[in-house]
């Protein structure tokens, strides 16, 4: 009789977010191996109804509609709905991302009832400064709470870090680190652009984790000469956007002219097809911030995915994955001055060095980040605890 596992989380699966893209490789290599899988989600609205995609049995928790209303009730029951489609269910294992509390000590007194091991896929901690209200924030004391307090030894965890792993084995609980993974491989996709010009781009929401506005420094300091052959193409945020939040002013648009364009949020065919014209990506985070340590930047893995080398600082476990000049090209410091050397290095490579460095990067993908090889030591690490 095949085993039996859920997989609970309140991300938009399928597909709704970088956490659902882990969540599907995890699935798609446990029905790979006859596992029998059933995901609780907060996607769409299905009516409580179970769906497939990709093979992968799924239901959303969520109810209809976009009114407060609906999204206060879709968070109040969260619980209660999960409970009654698994209250009467054995599953043999159970992985949960952060959920309620209620919710979450629900799913200890069931996984003790019914002998279930529980898997936390854990991928933040919060730091401070990414709230207004700081330590005091809702969200932060929740996630301080899940990983210090609430994770304890009948718990097994699935960290995207070595910070994470680390901390968890200080603490005696069963760990494995898997980092960013995502179940698609795209065909490698070499292009490089005209002579004597650097395509770039930056793909996601900088209002967060991500530091856009050293970018936009870096390229004020670079000569207005050389600037002229830098296009960076900002996906995720429009030009008033940015403005409003302080990441660029009007003056330094004006200042930068056609070396920086906001495009906003596109569909993934045409982020798909912004990518297939750089000829690197660009990431810059701070690397002492606690985020950074115990994150992993997705958007570092999803442009390797696309054949698009990144120029990025070695935040979370980047230094083991990036090699300068190869695979990608290394800031060497969280500052300005490191990425306008950074800058400058890309720009003085041949278009022959481009393809090897995209090729070279397209082959970390699939070695490092790619779901399959994580196969044997995830299946292993479930037996196993």
């Amino acid at each position: 009789m095949n085993k039996t596992v859920a997989i609970i989380t309140q991300n938009k699966f399928p597909r709704g977010d970088a956490g659902s893209l882990r969540l599907e490789a995890f699935a798609k290599i446990l029905i790979d191996n006859n596992y029998d899988v059933e995901v609780y989600s907060l996607s769409k609205c299905s009516n409580f109804n179970f769906q497939s995609f990709n093979g992968i049995k799924y239901v959303s928790l969520r109810y209809e509609g976009f009114s407060k209303l609906s999204a206060v009730k879709t968070h109040l029951l969260f619980k209660r709905n999960l409970k009654s489609f698994i209250h009467k269910k054995h599953y043999d294992y159970i992985i949960f991302t952060e959920l309620q509390q209620n919710t979450s000590l629900y799913l200890k007194k069931y996984a003790k009832r019914n002998n279930s091991k529980l898997f936390y896929d854990c991928v933040e901690w919060y730091s401070s400064c990414e709230f207004k209200n700081g330590i005091f924030n809702r969200n932060y004391i929740k996630k301080n709470y899940y990983n210090s307090r609430f994770t304890d030894k009948n718990i097994n965890v699935i960290s995207i870090s070595s910070y994470l792993n680390n901390y968890f084995l200080n603490k005696k609980i069963k760990t494995i680190n898997i980092p960013v993974i995502l179940p698609d491989c795209y065909k490698m996709n070499i292009t490089s652009g005209e002579n004597n010009e650097l395509n770039l781009i930056y793909c996601g929401s900088p209002f967060g984790k991500d530091d856009l506005r050293i970018v936009i420094e870096s390229l004020l300091e670079i000569n207005k000469t050389i600037i002229k052959k830098i296009k960076l193409n900002v996906v995720g945020v429009t030009l008033e956007q940015a403005i409003t939040n302080k990441i660029i002013t009007n003056d330094e648009k004006m200042l930068l002219n056609d070396s920086i364009c906001f495009k906003g949020r596109l569909s993934h065919e045409k982020v798909l097809e912004e990518y297939s014209k750089a000829d690197f990506s660009i990431l810059m985070r701070p690397i002492n911030e606690r985020y950074s340590k115990a994150g992993f930047p997705t958007k570092f893995v999803e442009s390797l995915q696309n054949s698009v080398p990144v120029i990025t600082n070695l935040s979370s476990d980047l230094n083991r994955y990036l090699i300068n000049k190869v695979n990608g090209i290394v800031v060497n410091d969280y500052d300005k001055d490191s990425l306008v050397v950074a800058l400058n290095t890309a720009l003085k490579l041949s278009q022959e060095e481009i393809v090897s460095i995209k090729k070279q990067a397209y082959e970390t993908f699939m070695k490092e980040f790619y779901y399959k090889n994580y196969e044997t030591i995830f299946l292993a690490f479930m037996k196993d605890c």
